[in-house]
Formats: C-alpha cells, structure tokens, sequence
C-alpha cells in the first residue's frame, strides 16, 4: 500500500482487520476461536503483541500469558476463581469447627 507522508510517497504494510492475525507473512484466521475475538488486528509484520488481544499471543492468539487461562474467546485472569476458593475454604472450615464442637460436648440428659 502506498500512502503520502511528510511531502514523500512511502510503502506502507498492509493492514490484517480484526479476526486474523499474520505472522512471517503468514495469515491465520482466529475465527475458530470465539470469533476471532482475540485478534485485535494490526499492520502485515507488526510483532503477535500489536496484533492480539491483552495477556495472548501465539497463533491466532490463542496462547494465555503465566496467570491466565483461556476462557470464550479470551484470556482471563486466574485469581478470580481463586479468590472464590478460598472463600468456600474459609466457609467449610468455620461449619467443620461447629460440628466438631457440638460433637465433643454432648448436651446432658436434664441438662444438667
């Protein structure tokens, strides 16, 4: 593509739209993942970080960074669900030590 800047008439790449990603001048079409949702679009030999949706990369942009999983389309961050977890640790924990309590000290006959 050519294109006029600066008062001069320079080459530039071909853009790749939303949906694909190149790489090596090679097209890869990112549709089989989430509609291509992870694949932002960028110039023909831009580096796969211009041209993938934040926290992926590889082909397609189907790659999760360390701390991300792959999840509709996209990458999400791992410490969300972890969070739950420990929640419904702290919870059983607390019913655990209730059981346990009325278990060691049984209610006497008369009550007494």
């Amino acid at each position: 593509m050519i294109s006029f800047d600066n008062e001069r008439f320079v080459h530039k790449p071909p853009f790749v739209t939303s949906g694909t990603m190149a790489l090596d001048f090679t097209v890869y079409n990112c549709g089989q993942y989430a509609n291509g949702a992870s694949c932002v679009g960028a110039d023909v030999g831009e580096d796969a970080t211009q041209m993938c949706a934040p926290h992926s990369s590889g082909k397609a942009c189907s790659e999760c960074e360390v701390g991300y999983y792959w999840s509709e389309g996209s990458c999400s961050a791992c410490g969300s669900s972890m969070e739950l977890g420990v929640v419904i640790l702290a919870f059983a924990t607390i019913i655990v030590c209730i059981v346990l309590v009325k278990l060691t000290f049984p209610v006497e006959p008369l009550g007494i």
